[in-house]
């Protein structure tokens, strides 16, 4: 059932950065641009996705449930420039670095 099944989703989404000099379609192939860092992924259901489609983060914020943001460790930002958008990542790696690193201490403890 493909309303199940779960896609990648970038949680920045790639048209708040897309001007017009650049199309989302030429930022999803571009490997190094920070959108496409690991960081800004999470899967949701391709029905979300779909539903979520080409919302703004304000628009979609709006349409989920905050423990369901929470879930995916998105924390809130201020997404109108790039500089908050690096900030948001660094935020998000050094969560899920902490986190693990906390996992593993406590293997070896």
């Amino acid at each position: 059932d493909l309303d199940h099944e779960l896609e990648a989703h970038h949680i920045l989404p790639l048209n708040s950065a897309a001007s017009i000099f650049e199309s989302t379609k030429g930022l999803r192939a571009d490997k190094e641009n920070m959108l496409n860092s690991p960081m800004n992924f999470t899967f949701i259901l391709a029905q979300t996705n779909n539903k979520i489609g080409p919302n703004s983060l304000t628009q979609y914020f709006s349409m989920i449930n905050n423990a369901v943001i929470a879930s995916h460790v998105i924390s809130p930002l201020n997404a109108d420039s790039q500089e908050n958008h690096r900030l948001w990542l660094s935020t998000r790696y050094d969560y899920f670095k902490s986190t693990l690193m906390q996992h593993l201490g406590s293997l070896i403890d």
